[in-house]
């Protein structure tokens, strides 16, 4: 009997898998079910570098291919001078890149050990902002090697750094981009540690962007534990904080 479908019903006549289960699972147990359900998801994916991938999960209307035209008219309109991206897939990148145009630059590569899979790049508009240096980085115990896990999260997470200097005012600047982990609490506590480390590090303006995978029963502590970061870099004299801004 079927009651309600949300989607295409065609794909009710393929092969599928049901994960069965306690309804008051363990913690550790809802884990593992979210954890293997994305693994196979995962493993389902025709290719790497294939936008469309998992499209079996995702509404035809998100499906890249009827999002690329309004993407790239867009990006055709605002010419942003710094945009910020995750989970790009290889021909995501042309897409951005023919929509921005040729004075646009990008840095951030995928987050396998091979430098493919999903990556975080950073483009940006190279007539205006000069490229002083740049690094990716795993977010795991070993973060100069590519690919690398170790938080509590299955696939690799990786951030993104760029320097770069406006060439109108001489001033520099940090963009950082990243995408945290949406399973694992662990891994996004520890990631966001590591992005506090390198702002406070650099000791330059920052703009830290991402998909920071919060839910809503996150947000007060996540708030929390943002001021608190505000306060030790402003301690670092890495920011200051004044008025309304440091209520941000």
């Amino acid at each position: 009997l079927l009651l309600f479908v949300h989607g295409d019903p065609d794909w009710l006549a393929m092969p599928q898998l049901a994960i069965v289960g306690s309804r008051s699972a363990t913690p550790q147990g809802a884990l593992n079910a979210r954890s293997f359900a994305e693994a196979l998801a995962a493993r389902a994916q025709p290719r790497r570098d294939d936008p469309d991938r998992g499209a079996a999960l995702t509404r035809p209307a998100d499906r890249w291919h009827h999002r690329a035209p309004r993407v790239r008219a867009l990006l055709t309109s605002e010419r942003p001078t710094v945009l910020c991206a995750q989970e790009v897939a290889a021909r995501q990148f042309a897409t951005v890149l023919e929509a921005l145009g040729p004075g646009y630059d990008h840095d951030g590569r995928g987050r396998s050990a091979g430098g493919g899979g999903e990556a975080c790049p950073i483009f940006f508009d190279a007539t205006r902002l000069e490229l002083l240096g740049w690094e990716q980085s795993a977010l795991s115990d070993t973060p100069h090697r590519a690919g690398s896990v170790s938080w509590g999260n299955l696939f690799p997470r990786v951030m993104v750094e760029v320097h770069l200097r406006d060439r109108v005012t001489g001033h520099d600047l940090l963009v950082v981009n990243t995408h945290l982990d949406p399973l694992s609490g662990r891994s996004r506590l520890r990631s966001a540690r590591a992005l506090l480390e390198v702002v406070a590090a650099r000791s330059l303006p920052a703009v830290v962007t991402g998909d920071l995978n919060v839910g809503h029963r996150e947000l007060d502590i996540r708030k929390r534990r943002l001021e608190a970061c505000a306060r030790q870099l402003e301690q670092r004299g890495a920011v200051a904080l004044r008025g309304e801004q440091a209520d941000r």
